[in-house]
Formats: structure tokens, C-alpha cells, sequence
């Protein structure tokens, strides 16, 4: 028996994982012309919002059609989110990319008469339904961070001259013997830590949240 024959069978993709790759590139040129036209994030952009990303999607995809169960993209989601910038788009853009993904793949797959078992149907469709789980994860995931980074951030950059002023306001009320300037000194301080204290209140409010 030719062991070296049976190992390469065995690392070759199944028949349905393979005839699904065959439409790679015909389904993701379809869906970056609909993405283009339909998704206004996209079209803000440039490109896909999820245009590195689909291509994983596709070959886990084809994983999955020979292991029989979805595989999790949610890393690369949130990698992808990451590097364009939450502010650009919201998730409900990046489920109506997978949703035109969705609609192209077994358009594309009609069109060149490939026919899926209803079992292999099942498992593309879990498997975009789970990329559109992970997606949102990946989202919120990384609107989290970057929030509370320009939360930790602002806090600093208002605390700091915040801590200036009140430090300010009690060595004018120990320097001068006018009524009045003491009183209105007071008033500046106990203003200036009563707005320390919203801050700080936010910050544990986050922290909390985890």
C-alpha cells in the first residue's frame, strides 16, 4: 500500500469543501460590488468594513464543511475592528456586510450550479450566524477598550489642573484677610471637588462594569 497516496488523500478538502472554495473569489468580488453600494460605512471608507476579514470567514467556512461544525472567528473580528477604528462604523454595518456575504454565497453557488446538502447548507448558514455573534463581540470588545481609554485619559488631563486650581483656591483663602475673597475662594474649592468627585464616580462606574 502507497502511505505517502493515502496521506495526501487525507490532506486534501473534502468534495463539498472543496467545490466551495472553487467560489471564493467570484463570491467575495460580488460582495465587495453589493458592499460597496449598499453599506454607507463602507462606501465612507473606501472599502468593506470587513474586508480582511471575510476571506477567513470563507476558509473557516470550508473548515467547517469538513469538520462539520462552525469555527469561531471572533479574534479576527475584533483585530480587523481594531485597526479601523469603532468611531468609523456601527455593528449593525458589519451584520448587513455578513448578511449580503450570506446572500452572494448561495447566489454564487446557485449560479454555478453547485448543489449543497441540506446538511452542508446548515452548517454555512451557523457558521455566518456565529461570525455575526463574533462580530458584535469583537465590537463591543473593542469600544470597551477604547472608551475607557479616552475616559482614563480625560479624567487625567481634567484632574490634573483641577487639583492646580484647588490647591490654588485654599492658599488664596490662607493668604488674604478680605471677607469676600475668602468666600468666594471657598466656593471655588468646594465647586472644583464636587466635580473631582463626578469624575471619580465615573471611573469606578466603569471599573465596576468591568
Amino acid at each position: 500500500m502507497d502511505t505517502s497516496d493515502a496521506t495526501t488523500r487525507n490532506a486534501l478538502p473534502s468534495e463539498p469543501a472543496a467545490a466551495f472554495l472553487a467560489l471564493r473569489e467570484a463570491v467575495l468580488e460580488h460582495w465587495s460590488a453589493r458592499v460597496a453600494a449598499e453599506v454607507p460605512a463602507a462606501a465612507r471608507l473606501g472599502r468593506p468594513i470587513l474586508d480582511g476579514t471575510l476571506p477567513v470567514l470563507f476558509d473557516n467556512i470550508a473548515l467547517a464543511l469538513e469538520t462539520g461544525a462552525p469555527h469561531s472567528c471572533a479574534a479576527v473580528f475584533a483585530l480587523a475592528e481594531g485597526r479601523t477604528g469603532v468611531a468609523a462604523f456601527g455593528p449593525h454595518e458589519m451584520v448587513h456586510e455578513l448578511q449580503i456575504f450570506r446572500e452572494v454565497l448561495f447566489s454564487v453557488a446557485a449560479a454555478r450550479r453547485l448543489i449543497l446538502a441540506k446538511q452542508d447548507a446548515e452548517i454555512i448558514g451557523r457558521s455566518i450566524e456565529e461570525a455575526m455573534r463574533d462580530a458584535i463581540r469583537g465590537y463591543h470588545a473593542v469600544d470597551k477598550e477604547a472608551n475607557d481609554a479616552f475616559i482614563s485619559t480625560l479624567s487625567h488631563d481634567l484632574r490634573n489642573p483641577l487639583h492646580v486650581a484647588s490647591a490654588s483656591a485654599q492658599l488664596i483663602q490662607r493668604k488674604t484677610s478680605d471677607e469676600n475673597i475668602t468666600n468666594l475662594a471657598k466656593r471655588i474649592h468646594a465647586k472644583l471637588a464636587e466635580t473631582d468627585a463626578m469624575i471619580q464616580t465615573l471611573l469606578d462606574a466603569r471599573a465596576s462594569r468591568g
